[in-house]
């Protein structure tokens, strides 16, 4: 059994995975409240899995939207207006 980070590339079930949920709020959270600037050198490749990590939520929350749109048509956003991802 793998905890949530980098098995979850390849875990079928990680689209349902309460700890990966948790884990990807985790990362979002820290990357939206750090200065990126003020991310030291060897701390890089030790974020980089997550900043993957979290592409790869995006994209699938995008590919997602699109499925949506294209089944049901534009739908209404933030502002209200209709858009297509």
């Amino acid at each position: 059994e793998y905890g949530p980070g980098e098995a979850c590339t390849f875990c079928p079930r990680s689209h349902e995975c309460e700890q990966r949920r948790e884990w990807l709020s985790a990362q979002a959270a820290f990357m939206t409240t750090t200065d990126a600037s003020l991310v030291k050198p060897e701390e890089v490749a030790a974020l980089y899995p997550q900043v993957q990590a979290l592409e790869k939520a995006i994209a699938d929350f995008k590919a997602a939207a699109r499925s949506i749109v294209q089944t049901h048509g534009p739908q209404a956003v933030g502002d209200g207006a209709k858009k297509s991802p």
